[in-house]
């Protein structure tokens, strides 16, 4: 448990005045004193123990972190693993997928939203209680009755214990076509890296693209390449914590169209 690692300090101090100044205030001359005292000594001592292990009233700690109430900034939730499970329908006119059981496994994540194309479908509570990082959870959501044939964007946001949202994948990036057969046609990169859920305007800080494509926005656009061979587009996006790579390839068979007249 957290509190085992707690250091005699300051905010000990503070408990044992608290204890000592109400156990002073009680007549122990007083029959039955005695076991009102302990009482009184449990309850504080509960209290104290409960606050630090589960930052609810952060009374004392000036702040939750890492380890209960030390004051530094919460784990970041992290992805570690998400699958999709399709959902096959049969009949007289064959096989069709119409829905995806959606499996997720995280890290340090208290709330969670999933969302497709930009719509919430589902939103729940993985814990209430600060539990000791790393704190490891899986959960599951169907997505059932949707239409055959059509591609479907879904997106996670996790939230960690002082309510900061994170947005996984953080960035979409993808190119199109991913094949180029005839110089010279142009394939189109397009990124989208806006919170979904935020506002408009809430995404990365900043973005580029490399091979030459240099700085880009960092929300959402798009960009024509038209490659010689076969390469790889890395868009580079950082936020206040950290920088993260997304990748798109491009094959380009070298032939070219000409006109004859």
């Amino acid at each position: 448990m957290r509190f085992i690692s707690l250091k005699l300090n300051y905010k000990l101090i503070v408990i044992f005045l608290i204890i000592s100044v109400l156990s002073i205030s009680i007549p122990v001359h007083q029959v039955n004193a005695g076991p009102l005292v302990v009482v009184v000594v449990a309850a504080v001592a509960a209290g104290v123990v409960y606050d630090y292990v589960s930052c609810n009233f952060n009374v004392l700690w000036g702040g939750c972190g890492d380890s209960g109430g030390s004051g530094g900034p919460a784990p970041t939730p992290t992805l570690n693993n998400q699958t999709a499970t399709p959902i096959i329908n049969s009949d007289k006119t064959g096989t069709c997928t119409t829905g995806f059981t959606l499996n997720y496994s995280v890290t340090d994540a208290y709330q969670y939203g999933i969302y497709r194309d930009g719509n919430i479908i589902k939103q729940g509570t993985l814990n209430t209680i600060v539990q000791p990082s790393p704190y490891n959870t899986s959960f599951s959501y169907t997505d059932s009755t949707l239409a055959p044939n059509i591609n479907y964007l879904y997106k996670l946001i996790l939230t960690d214990k002082n309510g900061k949202q994170y947005q996984y994948p953080e960035c979409n990036f993808s190119a199109d076509p991913a094949v180029i057969e005839v110089l010279p046609a142009t394939s189109t990169l397009s990124w989208d890296c806006r919170y979904y859920g935020g506002t408009p305007d809430e995404g990365s800080d900043s973005c580029s693209i490399n091979q030459g494509v240099g700085s880009v926005s960092p929300l959402n656009d798009s960009v024509s390449v038209r490659p010689s061979q076969e390469t790889t587009y890395t868009l580079t996006c950082s936020t206040i914590d950290k920088t993260s790579d997304y990748q798109a390839s491009v094959k380009s068979y070298k032939t070219h169209f000409v006109l004859q007249l």
